[in-house]
């Protein structure tokens, strides 16, 4: 039975080799696909730069990251306040490549309606790297970042960042060095 079964697959001519050789890319494809790239970031690490925001203001995160895959990337994004009410964000769509600049911006903007209190920001990242995972794409939970969202009329802080000689970041203009540090550059 199984020789008469591989009797069957036995390439007869030209057409048949190309078959065959199409139908084994295929799979090796496939297989590379769904088994190998599946990790987009090589490393992340990320920063709050706006710990207390106001309502209608922004909160600002900052991320460094490595990409290991050329991908488009979706997130979806939600804001719960401290009643527990969600607010949802429209979805972010960038696509990413491994020659990227690796440090970018995330800017949330905070509901006008926001209650005032601690608050969460929540967000899933899809990423779809090849074909295969268009169909079936790589779905990530990123770790839950807390923030306060003050009163009305509050006096927020000035955003700061470690000011470095290498990787000098300006927000709003305004540069502070971490207590213990000495200010390398002042704008």
């Amino acid at each position: 039975m199984v020789t008469r079964l591989l009797v069957w697959f036995r390439p007869r001519g030209a057409w048949d080799w190309l078959a065959m050789f199409m139908t084994t890319l295929a799979f090796t494809l496939t297989a590379y696909w769904a088994v190998v790239d599946r990790q987009p970031i090589g490393e992340s690490e990320s920063s709050i730069l706006t710990p207390v925001v106001q309502p209608g203001g922004t909160f600002t995160i900052r991320y460094h990251v490595r990409w290991n895959s050329a991908c488009k990337v979706t997130g979806y994004r939600f804001v719960i306040d401290s009643a527990g009410q969600q607010y949802t964000i429209a979805p972010d769509q960038r696509y990413v490549h491994p020659f990227d600049k690796p440090e970018f911006l995330i800017n949330i903007p905070i509901a006008v309606a926001a209650q005032p209190g601690p608050a969460v920001y929540r967000a899933t990242v899809i990423y779809e790297c090849n074909p295969l995972q268009r169909l079936f794409p790589l779905e990530t939970q990123i770790a839950d970042r807390y923030f306060t969202i003050a009163g009305a009329g509050a006096m927020l802080p000035a955003p700061t960042v470690a000011c470095s000689e290498e990787r000098p970041v300006f927000v709003r203009a305004h540069c502070q060095a971490l207590p213990g540090q000495a200010a390398s550059r002042q704008p």
